[in-house]
């Protein structure tokens, strides 16, 4: 089944009922991306290092798991009580 969510990609300035604003990811947050990435698992999960997480991520954007769809991602840049904003790892 194919399930088409073009229509439905979030807004760059999109906000929740929580107030969370998020954005579209861009290739310069793969760094940011891959740290939340590593430390939202138990260790080992995701790789040995935050650096093989990254890598997983570059992967994931460059295409090696299939088509990665910026449109349909967000990063978290404000409004995430007890988080720390997207901004702020890069």
């Amino acid at each position: 089944m194919v399930v088409d969510l073009r229509d439905r990609a979030p807004s760059s300035t999109a906000v929740s009922d929580n107030d969370v604003h998020v954005r579209t990811p861009s290739r310069s947050d793969i760094r940011g991306i891959g740290q939340l990435y590593f430390t939202a698992y138990e260790p080992g999960l995701v790789g040995e290092s935050v650096e093989e997480a990254i890598a997983d991520i570059e992967a994931s954007w460059n295409g090696d798991y299939g088509e990665f769809w910026e449109e349909g991602s967000v990063v978290p840049t404000s409004g995430m009580t007890g988080w720390l904003p997207f901004t702020d790892l890069t």
